[in-house]
């Protein structure tokens, strides 16, 4: 059963921490990107109102919701890895009794 285990699940586990790892990093790359173009219509891309609006809208808004996204990302990450090392804690105490 640990043999079947270790095939299926842990690989798994693995994939799903680094997959949330990569999503922050990610995450973060959008938000520089964000705050670019929000500079950009600053710098007069769009101007007037609508430009003050839209770099307004993108760091108020839009950076807001993406830093809150990238923490979740970070919070599930650790919480995965956490619950793989439990896991694998419980399986060596599990089979530290048949010993």
């Amino acid at each position: 059963m640990a043999g079947e285990r270790d095939k299926i699940v842990e690989p798994s586990m693995v994939e799903m921490s680094d997959a949330f790892m990569k999503a922050e990093k990610q995450l973060d790359t959008t938000k520089g990107e964000a705050e670019k173009l929000a500079k950009l219509m600053e710098d007069g891309a769009l101007q007037g109102k609508g430009g003050e609006i839209f770099a307004t809208a993108i760091r108020n808004k839009l950076n807001k919701k993406i830093d809150k996204l990238a923490n979740k990302m970070h919070e599930l990450h650790g919480d995965v890895k956490k619950a793989l090392e439990a896991m694998r804690e419980a399986e060596k105490k599990a089979q530290q009794q048949f010993k």
